[in-house]
């Protein structure tokens, strides 16, 4: 049995579809051609992609008979080229090499069993068929781009970069470049942001039909009972909030009661009111609680959807953490203000612009969500509210 010799940069992937190239494409993985049988294989994505034989035969590895079957030569090439999306050779990166130390800097080479491993083995543990495949592959994995970071993390280096440019620098003047300081801009942050919801089909952006219950609650001195002063305030008395500015009324609300009553702080002698809203009319928002399913990486093309549903998982819980309080109310959402003011004006969704809500983790309780519209619409007519309960303040 001959290594594998691998003419390609791994990553490269081919115009043809996978797992149905030319013969000529399979003479260097050295396999015997031998047939590959369902129970050698248990990815379900590789079996529907490359398992197209559906006479009765017997599988060269395992001696079953259970179909349908491929040849093992296109087993082994779709495997591999789906590795290739993630892992590569030390060269096709850009990655620092250490003079003293003699080795590569920033990066771990993993054996292709350790790869296997890491990526759930399209293979049935301990088949004949998966010790073949690491027999094949005599050379090292390194994870692409592990030096500079990969896309997803890079983006998460470009929101930090983000966040302490509106503190420390310009506010209102951005940088239109692709990159600063090795670190992706917050324009490209964006544009990655509307490359996800168009790309994963779960997607992040959603469609809220009517009938949804809100919970908003306000602490006062006395029980209130109308959508007018249980609702959103004015203008001008509206101050800094996460997805918010100063002046800039927004409804927020929680999905449940527990959660509309963590959110709002109570003080001496105060009793808590909570008001039921219902939405009326479908509305289209940012879901950035229930993330898309993180689809295999031997699942082409869905696995292309990897570097965005990594970043979202991520960028999520960042946003979604308590205000720092040594930078002041003023200062503590400025990033998020601005991301929600893009999705409000600045992406465009299924032929229309922007979004009218945003849906996302509570802070002040764990597994709650809120939910924040933009605008007033508590204010529309008519101007009533259902009591759901009061509470009076404790100590």
């Amino acid at each position: 049995m001959s290594p594998l010799v691998v003419e390609e940069p791994a990553h490269d992937w081919p115009d043809w579809p996978l797992g149905h190239a030319p013969e000529e494409k399979y003479e260097s993985f050295g396999g015997s051609g031998e047939l590959v049988c369902s129970q050698c294989v248990i990815d379900p994505a590789v079996r529907d992609e490359v398992f197209n034989i559906h006479e009765e035969a017997v599988c060269g590895y395992c001696r079953g008979t259970l179909g349908p079957f491929a040849e093992d030569t296109v087993v082994f090439e779709y495997v591999y080229r789906c590795l290739g999306q993630e892992y590569g050779d030390r060269w096709h990166g850009p990655l620092f090499y250490d003079k003293e130390e003699d080795r590569h800097f920033g990066i771990k080479k993993r054996e292709t069993w350790e790869v296997l491993n890491e990526e759930d083995s399209p293979f049935a543990d301990g088949s004949a068929l998966e010790q073949e495949f690491e027999a094949l592959i005599q050379h090292d994995w390194y994870r692409l781009d592990s030096q500079v970071g990969e896309y997803h993390e890079r983006l998460i280096w470009g929101w930090e970069s983000f966040q302490k440019r509106l503190i420390d620098g310009p506010r209102f003047l951005f940088s239109l470049s692709e990159a600063e300081m090795g670190e992706a801009s917050a324009r490209s942050l964006f544009r990655f942001l509307g490359e996800f919801a168009a790309e994963v089909e779960s997607g992040f952006v959603k469609t809220c039909e009517p009938g949804q219950v809100l919970y908003r609650a306000r602490a006062a001195k006395k029980i209130l009972t109308s959508a007018k002063k249980l609702g959103s305030p004015p203008p001008k008395h509206t101050g800094p909030q996460r997805m918010s500015a100063s002046g800039v009324s927004c409804f927020y609300a929680a999905e449940d009661p527990a959660t509309a009553k963590k959110e709002v702080p109570v003080k001496k002698k105060e009793q808590l009111s909570l008001g039921e809203w219902v939405t009326k009319r479908p509305l289209t928002y940012v879901d950035f609680v229930d993330e898309p399913e993180l689809p295999s990486l031997f699942d082409y093309p869905r696995s292309q959807q990897r570097p965005y549903i990594f970043f979202l998982r991520e960028f999520v819980r960042r946003i979604s953490q308590p205000a720092d309080p040594k930078i002041g109310d003023a200062n503590a959402y400025l990033a998020t203000q601005v991301l929600a003011e893009h999705l409000r004006f600045g992406m465009t969704v299924a032929d229309r612009h922007g979004i009218e809500a945003v849906r996302y983790p509570s802070t002040a309780r764990r597994g709650g969500v809120n939910w924040m519209i933009f605008g007033r619409p508590d204010r529309t007519k008519p101007r009533s509210v259902k009591l759901v309960s009061s509470q009076p303040a404790t100590g």
